[in-house]
């Protein structure tokens, strides 16, 4: 299997980073939490290749990212679609690992995964437009002879609520362009034409539950290894995963599956 090259840690010291993290109370700071390290698993990735052009000019480009393959299927809602996403491990070294660490992926993954493709496209494509559209909407506005003279003649509140109106929406609407662009690996000045999902790499995991003492609770931290020189960094990059699974039980059911049967 290809794997993104990273850090192997010990559970050892695993165990006494993560051990700082266990929820204390009472002026004694008495644990309330029983913490366990999971064995290291294999999770799929796929590349994602973007076919662009520029907004102004005819100039082609191609950029990639890579896409959580395991939770893609469990995820519905395009807050936690973003979390998919590790755009920064695209440039990394692979390594191949050897054995079969993986087991069987659910049926209809590769569906999963167009219907993610094709929700951030459509969603990036929309305030694309949009923003074009406000763009032309603001001009309007400056070039107004009344707002020209503005200083003379003050601007009725109907005009000024309806130019915060507007600035707002251009917000939520820029938000969405950046954010595609962040996780995309592509620029704001491209527009996404065509999507191809490319080979499958896996990236390792490191699971680190957190039981209540007190009650059957638990929550779980997620370490990703590739690129971290440490293991503070290796749970900045896991932040996404560990976020996605505290959002979406049906993720965590299936990352905590894989770490439970030893498998990504």
């Amino acid at each position: 299997m290809i794997a993104l090259d990273g850090p192997i840690f010990n559970k050892e010291t695993l165990t006494q980073t993560l051990s700082k993290r266990i929820r204390r109370k009472g002026v004694r700071r008495r644990p309330i939490e029983a913490l366990t390290v999971h064995p290291m698993i294999w999770r799929p990735f796929r590349r994602v290749h973007w076919h662009c052009s520029m907004i102004r000019g005819q100039e082609k480009r191609m950029f990639s990212s890579l896409l959580d393959e395991q939770c893609a299927p469990q995820s519905k809602e395009p807050d936690e679609r973003l979390l998919l996403w590790r755009p920064r491990y695209v440039e990394f070294p692979t390594t191949m690992i050897t054995g079969d660490d993986s087991e069987p992926l659910i049926d209809d993954v590769e569906s999963s995964l167009v219907a993610v493709l094709e929700g951030i496209m459509s969603r990036r494509s929309s305030a694309q437009e949009r923003e074009k559209e406000m763009e032309k909407e603001v001009q309007r506005m400056q070039s107004d002879m009344r707002a020209a003279v503005s200083f003379l003649i003050p601007r009725t509140p109907a005009a000024l609520r309806r130019e915060d109106q507007i600035v707002a929406k251009r917000k939520g609407v820029q938000a969405v362009i950046i954010s595609s662009s962040i996780v995309t690996n592509c620029p704001r000045s491209v527009v996404i034409e065509d999507a191809v999902l490319g080979d499958r790499v896996y990236v390792g995991t490191v699971a680190a539950e957190y039981r209540s003492i007190e009650g059957k609770s638990s929550r779980w931290t997620f370490l990703e290894t590739p690129g971290a020189s440490s293991m503070e960094k290796a749970i900045r990059s896991g932040s996404a995963l560990t976020r996605l699974c505290r959002l979406n039980d049906s993720c965590l059911d299936r990352v905590r599956g894989s770490v439970k049967s030893g498998h990504g």
